[in-house]
């Protein structure tokens, strides 16, 4: 019955922890909009996305439930975010595969990175076995 509760109140907590890092990771974007979207700028340069941008979406993404609904979300913000940088309007009708075509990485990342992420913080735990074992005795 605990065990409920707790994967009740992590997963609440995700949903509004992700709604809230997608809004910041957007505000984020549009104060380096001039930045990030500049085309006269070099490619290495779009790496920034990754600085400015990423890094707040991504914080303590390892912890986060996921679900279709809000992998669908984090998705349609990556793409989102390639169209900003690129600067294809949305009434282009572009479709995705030729919106990643004209970005450095040309392919999706975000997941992947949330992915390794999580792979990471896995490994840290079993790593500390001891830490799970106190967990598991609610020391």
């Amino acid at each position: 019955r605990r065990l409920r509760c707790f994967v009740r109140v992590l997963h609440n907590k995700s949903t509004s922890d992700i709604k809230r890092r997608i809004s910041l990771a957007k505000q984020a974007f549009h104060n380096k909009n001039r930045f990030l979207t500049n085309k006269h700028l070099s490619i290495g340069v779009h790496k920034y996305d990754e600085i400015f941008v990423w890094s707040v979406l991504t914080y303590d993404s390892e912890t986060w439930t996921m679900n279709k609904k809000y992998r669908s979300k984090l998705e349609a913000t990556e793409m989102w975010m390639w169209r900003k940088t690129a600067e294809t309007r949305w009434i282009d009708k572009m479709r995705n595969e030729q919106v990643l075509e004209e970005v450095p990485t040309r392919e999706k990342q975000l997941m992947k990175i949330i992915e390794s992420r999580k792979l990471k913080l896995v490994g840290h735990i079993i790593q500390h076995n001891d830490f799970i074992i106190d967990i598991l005795k609610e020391k």
